[in-house]
């Protein structure tokens, strides 16, 4: 058993950790912060701690303590969250901070995210609202309805791509899904279509929609309605 695994055991271990993370060793950190991690909710008091780990020297600390905020969540992380994702920071990192930041984060703070300039950014956003809390989903469904219908061109397409992971509010996205099906871009019209080839929106006017794209000038919205009335057999 290592050093930081006995300090988890007993009612202290949350306290013990937290100490842990000001080990001058920064394996010790990164395990202390990793351990907090698996404590959840029960970390939650030493959340500000784990927070300072983020400006750590040491990568992997750093890396351990942005798993750890993911777990624990709470308001309390949100302000650093927000700043630490809009960092030049990519891969791993970007993923988990996305999941950390809505697990933490309000409808305000997913909005802002959602309309961040950088592509991988709002991807990893959309990529894990799969199951956002409860409170926020009418919030993040307005925003991305708001970007569907007011952005440009990429925007619209990657908002409605994001609506159609939810199965909520299926009769207002399936009308907006068919409205994309007339966009004058392309590539809105391919989102439209693919989108519409979840079973939560099956219905005769979906299957009327999606029948005519089968004419569109565009290969991509041909392919993208064809694939989708495939998933209706």
């Amino acid at each position: 058993m290592s050093a930081v695994e006995s300090i988890q055991e007993g009612p202290s271990s949350a306290e013990r950790l937290t100490r842990a993370l000001s080990d001058p060793d920064p394996q010790v950190r990164a395990l202390a912060a990793w351990s907090l991690g698996k404590l959840e909710g029960a970390a939650q008091p030493a959340i500000l701690e784990i927070i300072k780990a983020l400006e750590d020297k040491e990568p992997r600390v750093r890396h351990e303590a942005l798993k750890a905020i993911s777990r624990v969540g709470g308001p309390a992380a949100l302000p650093a969250l927000s700043k630490h994702i809009g960092l030049d920071i990519e891969g791993e990192e970007l993923a988990i901070s996305a999941r950390a930041l809505i697990k933490c984060g309000d409808t305000a703070s997913i909005r802002s995210a959602l309309r961040n300039p950088r592509l991988d950014v709002r991807h990893q956003i959309i990529k894990n609202l799969s199951d956002p809390k409860p409170d926020l989903l009418p919030g993040i469904h307005s925003a991305l309805e708001d970007i569907a219908l007011n952005g440009n061109p990429y925007q619209r397409a990657w908002a409605i791509s994001g609506l159609a992971g939810f199965s909520s509010h299926r009769s207002v996205h399936a009308g907006l899904f068919m409205k994309a099906l007339h966009d004058p871009d392309s590539g809105v019209r391919a989102a439209g279509a693919s989108a519409l080839g979840n079973p939560n929106f099956l219905s005769t006017s979906s299957v009327a929609a999606l029948s005519d794209s089968l004419t569109d000038q565009n290969l991509q919205v041909r392919r993208a309605a064809a694939l989708s009335l495939q998933a209706f057999r």
